[in-house]
């Protein structure tokens, strides 16, 4: 590297201490690699859970669009019995003659 001809003992630790300062750089050089990959991988990370979640979504979107029509084929045979029960009403108060003495009352 360079040359010691007065202190050898000196020029030693110059020699020790330029390897360690290449070996830091190099360790320095690593460390940078590994918090880029890192970051990269982070980052994949997250782009996989906003896949995820949005496979999610039309998942979920369905579910509640069932719920959904379940509840109103529930509301539309509730109201279908009552339309029957007052249809019923009415038929019996014609055939009685009871037509508006108010015995037979109902609400839709």
């Amino acid at each position: 590297m360079f040359g010691c001809l007065v202190i050898p003992g000196i020029c030693s630790r110059l020699r020790f201490g330029l390897s360690v300062n290449g070996a830091s750089d190099r360790l320095d050089d690593i460390s940078v690699d590994n918090v880029k990959m890192d970051a990269r991988w982070q980052n994949t990370d997250m782009e996989r859970m906003k896949v995820e979640a949005e496979q999610d979504v039309p998942k979920d979107v369905v579910e509640s669009q069932a719920e959904m029509v379940v509840n109103l084929v529930g509301i539309v045979g509730r109201r279908t019995v009552m339309i029957g029960e007052a249809g019923r009403l009415l038929r019996s108060s014609v055939e009685e003659g009871r037509d508006g003495d108010g015995e037979h009352l109902f609400v839709l």
